[in-house]
């Protein structure tokens, strides 16, 4: 999830007497505070150095330090900063929840729980905490639990399209897809330039069998993100279900076009071939399917279908009746 930055200018006033030494004081803690990677991270360091803030500042400085960190993907210089905040000033919700955060992305989600509910106890009214919290509970699978945690985040923030995203795909979960559905709808209005909300909207209304409302969804996501390559297989999907084969069939192959490992495109363009009955073109997909995805169950077994039709068809054809499974 992400983080929110701090707000450390209200601690400058304190940091030293004016003259060229505060002048420059104020330039580090900008940079600080607004800069990027290992300059700000060289300008909250030196800061930090000069013994000239106030206790607030130092604190404020070592916090926005470790996002830095975090955001350079060290998490180990992130984590320290983050601990040396919280042992200056154990107060502070803000710290309890990005370190929260940063135990979160490493999968430690119990951990993560833990300092969200101390971000909690220190802020009750902490949207963002109850949302991290709820993502947290679902990584655990305690489902319920997460679902409560996001309907506290919307209660007290209806502004964030993550939360409505987020809780669209519990429901889904859940299977309460109408109640998805709305949150989707929701997010989209809050976002409407987010295109994986579109797309998880069409994905949700497939379930439904609502195909065309789907690919009126689909459209809208590749509209947005041309290169959001997952789309094109499943609006192929909803245009065989529509009976709109030749269309499905020219999703499939931009997949495959743009990503020649991408599994779930051959198996899908192999249920197609199947279906018209182009079987040796559908065994080729599935072949390659499992080529660049082993463990794919579902195109394993479509294989298996095939080769053992083929077989049985042979042996009619060779001893007589029936006939031999088309291949084009």
């Amino acid at each position: 999830m992400i983080f929110k930055r701090a707000f450390i200018s209200v601690a400058l006033a304190a940091l030293a007497p004016c003259g060229f030494a505060h002048a420059q004081m104020l330039h580090e803690m900008a940079l600080c505070q607004y800069g990027n990677g290992i300059e700000a991270i060289g300008a909250c360091t030196r800061a930090l150095a000069s013994g000239e803030l106030s206790d607030d500042a130092v604190v404020l400085a070592t916090f926005q330090r470790g996002m830095h960190w975090y955001f350079l993907r060290n998490n180990e210089a992130a984590l320290a900063d983050f601990d040396q905040a919280l042992r200056l000033n154990p107060q502070y919700a803000e710290v309890f929840h990005n370190r929260g955060v940063l135990y979160q992305s490493r999968g430690d989600y119990r951990r993560s729980l833990t300092d969200f509910g101390e971000a909690l106890r220190l802020r009750p009214d902490y949207a963002r905490a109850h949302f991290n919290r709820g993502v947290s509970l679902y990584r655990l699978r305690l489902l319920d639990a997460a679902l409560a945690s996001f309907d506290q985040a919307i209660g007290l923030d209806a502004t964030d399209a993550l939360y409505f995203f987020n809780r669209a795909l519990l429901q889904r979960e859940l299977k309460h897809p109408e109640r998805a559905l709305a949150d989707f709808d929701a997010a989209i209005r809050l976002q409407p330039d987010d295109a994986r909300t579109h797309y998880q909207q069409g994905l949700t209304l497939r379930t439904q069998r609502r195909n065309q409302a789907a690919l009126a969804s689909f459209d809208e996501a590749l509209r947005l993100a041309p290169d959001l390559n997952e789309v094109y297989v499943a609006r192929g999907n909803a245009r065989r279900a529509l009976g709109l084969y030749d269309e499905a069939m020219s999703d499939y192959d931009a997949a495959i076009e743009r990503d020649p490992n991408f599994a779930l495109a051959y198996y899908n363009r192999g249920l197609l071939w199947r279906d018209r009955r182009e079987y040796a073109k559908a065994i080729a997909d599935f072949e390659q399917a499992l080529r660049h995805d082993p463990d794919f169950a579902a195109s394993r077994e479509q294989l298996a279908n095939l080769l053992a039709a083929r077989k049985r068809s042979f042996w009619r054809l060779l001893f007589g009746g029936g006939e031999a499974v088309a291949e084009r």
